[in-house]
């Protein structure tokens, strides 16, 4: 917990074993024991933790929102390079920032981000479309 700078840039960028291996191994085994928790808590209760799903899923839209300004505690916008590098309005980097919170915009040019994003969005809801049309149909089966 905590440990970002030592896992996601250190041990990655140096693919450090030692630090490495536990990782996945903890990983693996937490994803399993959620799957069969959340596996159980939909067999009880489904409608309820659908209804908390979708709204984790819809309460993180926000954040997710691809086209934000940044902006710190004055309220000057900050915005990000194409290398991720925080820099402000002359366009100089700041190394020392704290981002205070987000302004969602719309996209300011229909541009190949903007297409990019609009097809993902389609793609995410055709792909549901059919896991459901393909769960209705071996639900029918089964019964």
């Amino acid at each position: 917990m905590g440990n970002y700078q030592l896992v996601m840039i250190d041990a990655v960028n140096t693919f450090n074993m030692k630090v490495l291996i536990p990782l996945m191994i903890g990983a693996g085994f937490g994803l399993i024991a959620f799957s069969h928790v959340l596996s159980w808590i939909l067999k009880k209760f489904k409608d309820q933790t659908l209804a908390l799903l979708t709204g984790f899923i819809l309460g993180s839209l926000a954040i997710l929102w691809p086209w934000k300004n940044s902006f710190d505690i004055d309220g000057n916008v900050i915005t990000i390079n194409r290398f991720g590098a925080f820099i402000d309005s002359q366009g100089n980097v700041i190394h020392d920032i704290k981002v205070y919170g987000y302004r969602q915009i719309l996209p300011e040019s229909f541009d190949s981000v903007v297409l990019v994003a609009t097809g993902l969005i389609l793609l995410g809801i055709i792909s549901m479309w059919i896991v459901e049309k393909f769960a209705e149909r071996k639900n029918e089966k089964e019964t």
